[in-house]
């Protein structure tokens, strides 16, 4: 979720088996049944227009609770609430020697879902469902301090395999027309099959189709630990990285200004290099950043 003013940012993900826990990773090796709920995780992201926090806590399924209308993981939760999803966080910055907290509710209103998934790899082990393409958000942060109101999307995937069993790499954004409208470019590269590459833009009232027709790739740089970055653009148009959100040694995400069907648009995007992140050094320093918490 962006501010209206596109000062502030938040991005809250919630995992049941994180795809990108090294503890876990470790367990299917050890074990192909190891199960998902012992490897849940919050990860929050605050990218403020004067501060910046980073939480990422594990939790194993005793301090876990999964119902139709509820997700609880230690402190944090998101239930639904009417039409609306309302999520509290309340974790630790991601060092153990930090004290510092992020807590804060965000509420994400939306008229309509497309209640369709989408199959994003040739074999349909992995599948993509966007919730609320088109969505605002109320963001109320106590620690750090921010309030905004903005821009919101929400999505789901569930994968029949870990991530990087399935895909060497892949690039996502979503952006906002501002009229109600959202398109969202998929191009992923599968270990196995053909590329995909999708664009599918979506309406407030939850309707969608495919676009993108005449969309060409365009390069943005690689980022400091060398993940390459690209998206897609109009033919013959640019696109440039506004601001860095996140730049990790297998991972990146950032707002970039790119032209899609005649328009310009800020987009919110992530690279991907999942070869990068089975990289012996790379996952001996995700600990670092994970919390875990061993409640049986």
């Amino acid at each position: 979720m962006v501010s209206d003013d596109g000062r502030d940012a938040l991005t809250v993900i919630l995992f049941v088996g994180s795809v990108f826990s090294p503890f876990y990773a470790a367990a299917l090796r050890r074990d192909k049944t190891a199960h998902p709920e012992d490897f849940c995780a919050v990860n929050v992201a605050v990218y403020g227009a004067t501060e910046r926090r980073w939480a990422f806590s594990e939790h194993r399924r005793g301090g876990v609770e999964r119902r139709e209308d509820k997700l609880c993981m230690g402190r944090s939760q998101a239930r639904w609430e009417g039409g609306d999803l309302v999520i509290e966080v309340d974790e630790r910055a991601a060092a153990y020697w930090s004290t510092r907290r992020v807590q804060g509710s965000i509420r994400v209103s939306f008229e309509a879902s497309p209640r369709v998934s989408f199959a994003i790899d040739p074999d349909g082990r992995h599948r993509w469902w966007p919730i609320a393409p088109v969505a605002t958000a109320k963001v109320q942060f106590d620690q750090p301090q921010l309030r905004f109101s903005g821009s919101a999307y929400l999505d789901s995937n569930y994968g029949e395999e870990p991530l990087a069993d399935g895909f060497a790499r892949w690039h996502w954004s979503r952006s906002d027309s501002g009229d109600g409208t959202a398109m969202v470019l998929y191009d992923a590269v599968p270990r196995r099959g053909s590329a995909y590459d999708r664009a599918m833009v979506f309406d407030a009232d939850g309707t969608w189709r495919y676009g993108g027709e005449t969309l060409d790739a365009r390069p943005l740089g690689r980022g400091f630990w060398g993940v390459n970055r690209e998206t897609r653009t109009d033919v013959g148009q640019d696109a440039r990285v506004v601001r860095t959100f996140e730049d990790a040694p297998f991972y990146t995400r950032e707002l970039i200004e790119t032209t899609l069907e005649g328009r310009t648009h800020h987009a919110v995007h992530e690279s991907i290099d999942l070869d990068r992140w089975r990289l012996p050094l790379v996952r001996a320093m995700l600990p670092f950043r994970l919390r875990r918490w061993r409640v049986e």
